[in-house]
């Protein structure tokens, strides 16, 4: 029987496809698993509206806005559906607790006017932060459909007239807004290409395969990659190291400071989730840690005495949340939970301070917390306006975290731990998903040095890297995946997806992983 994780992502990869009503008996069995999974409601909400069960749909997205009441996106999303089922007057109430919980939240402004054709919907309202944009001036698509591409951003601002007093609510927003919401969920992207040939002479070799997540060793000499099998290279050379496999597919890793250990965590239909300890460099299998550890993400901390595991609501997985295992005894000394667990969702990233005192992690909430490490006490709440708050890096000099997801290609830079925002990094705001939408940043990683931030966006039709410098917060490279060299291996028609990035600990290479292989970079040729 599949555990609600599996649902949720099989649903999130048919949405993905445009079948929302494939998506939906998935999410149905869901809510039998885990009914107070705010994630499961928020995504089974977006589907029923998205295909015409309004009354459905608003039932299951109140259900959501009562598990998690601050979520800007959850009131956005139940207006949306309130507004279909004809319910106006409870549609507004929900688009202006939207801009109270997230001011400038432009969907909610776009709603507003076409509810009451008001000309402005707060004069004070800050730039818009949320990953909705406002809808073109097309007829809405038919319910049974998977959206098609919309016209590029800037023709649909330019065919906008500019509202007045006089404007009536526009026909057929409520079908638009619900597709909308829809693709924000799946993050669901395309991109135009263009036809100038490509530089490629920074990669230093290319692997094919379908990778889930990597990691350099820290003596710089070798670069695992987690797939159908945990294969490791020579990083200089692209030279197969070694490979090993136990039947299962691996799906997130991470190397021990020290070097002589290499975490391991995989998926088995039959056994379920396990994280198994290998000793490196020879591949031995060390230990396997009980069924009621997590499985994803992995991460060492900087002083070797914690590995932290994410939960993922495996009926075994206890405690829930951040699971902290001393090292290297193997045993849980602590955890750190988020407010409410249940009704959060499951662990989606974690990333450590460089002194081994702070811990940041993130869930499908989209909330971000930072926690003393030695007490687990929770220092600061960290709202954001993902749906999904995916990615996750202190700075080198632990002054600082970075954090983004789902809302576009955009990194925020906030001070830790008061988690005030410092600096948004963005870029390329031409680039859309099928509904107008950017795509979402799935990894994010600081260079040793803490001058450049690199991050590896989109799914489907787009990948590109983005390479940032950090003081000037500008972008120096932008790298589109689909157009540099192929894996001979890779079938031209297989989905395109960045899932992991990471510098080597020298900061020489940049190596990120995907659907269609592992690629090396080397730095200094890329910022030229």
């Amino acid at each position: 029987m599949a555990d609600v994780t599996e649902l949720l992502h099989s649903a999130r990869r048919a949405v993905e496809a445009g079948d929302y009503r494939k998506a939906l008996p998935l999410l149905e069995e869901a809510v039998k698993l885990g009914p107070n999974l705010f994630g499961v409601q928020l995504l089974r909400g977006l589907c029923l509206t998205a295909v015409g069960y309004h009354a459905e749909a608003v039932q299951a997205l109140q259900r959501a806005v009562d598990l998690n009441p601050t979520s800007a996106q959850g009131h956005y999303n139940l207006a949306v559906a309130l507004g279909s089922a004809k319910r106006q007057k409870d549609a507004e109430q929900h688009f202006r607790q939207a801009l109270r919980l997230q001011p400038g939240y432009e969907g909610a402004e776009e709603g507003l006017r076409s509810l009451d054709g008001r000309a402005t919907i707060g004069a004070t309202a800050r730039t818009p932060t949320s990953a909705v944009v406002p809808p073109p001036r097309e007829p809405p698509l038919p319910r049974a459909e998977a959206p098609r591409p919309a016209a590029r951003p800037e023709r649909a601002r330019e065919a906008r007239p500019a509202p007045t007093e006089t404007t009536k609510p526009r026909k057929g927003y409520w079908k638009w807004a619900a597709l909308v919401v829809v693709a924000v969920a799946a993050a669901v992207a395309i991109a135009e290409r263009p036809s100038a040939e490509v530089d490629s002479s920074f990669i230093v070799w290319q692997a094919p395969g379908n990778f889930a997540a990597l990691d350099f060793s820290p003596d710089g000499q070798l670069l695992a990659a987690a797939g159908e099998k945990v294969t490791l290279w020579r990083v200089t050379s692209g030279v197969l190291y070694r490979d090993f496999t136990w039947g299962e597919k691996a799906e997130d890793l991470a190397f021990s400071p020290s070097g002589t250990a290499l975490a391991v965590s995989s998926r088995d239909e039959k056994t379920g989730n396990s994280v198994k300890l290998w000793r490196m460099p020879d591949s031995g299998l060390v230990a396997v840690l009980p069924p009621t550890a997590g499985n994803r993400p992995l991460v060492y901390s900087p002083d070797g005495k914690l590995l932290a595991i994410g939960t993922d609501y495996m009926s075994t997985a206890t405690p829930l949340g951040v699971q902290l295992w001393s090292m290297p005894e193997r045993k849980v000394v602590g955890a750190v939970t988020t407010p409410d667990p249940v009704a959060a969702g499951y662990i989606t990233a974690i990333a450590f301070s460089p002194d081994s005192k702070l811990i940041a992690s993130a869930d499908d909430s989209g909330t971000v917390w930072i926690s003393s490490v030695p007490n687990r006490r929770r220092l600061q709440t960290i709202p954001t306006d993902n749906m999904m708050t995916i990615s996750l890096a202190f700075s080198p000099s632990g002054k600082t975290l970075a954090y983004a997801g789902s809302s576009g290609p955009k990194v925020v830079i906030c001070s830790a731990p008061d988690g005030k925002p410092l600096r948004t990094l963005e870029h390329d705001a031409k680039i859309r998903g099928k509904l107008g939408l950017a795509p979402a940043v799935n990894a994010l990683a600081f260079s040793p040095d803490g001058s450049l931030l690199a991050t590896c966006e989109g799914t489907g039709d787009l990948a590109r890297i983005e390479l940032f410098s950090v003081s000037e917060g500008q972008l120096l490279k932008t790298l589109d995946a689909s157009r540099l060299p192929a894996d001979p291996e890779a079938k031209s028609d297989s989905p395109l997806e960045l899932r992991d990035i990471h510098f080597s600990r020298d900061g020489k290479y940049l190596a990120w992983c995907g659907s269609r292989g592992v690629t090396v970079a080397r730095v200094a040729d890329l910022i030229g």
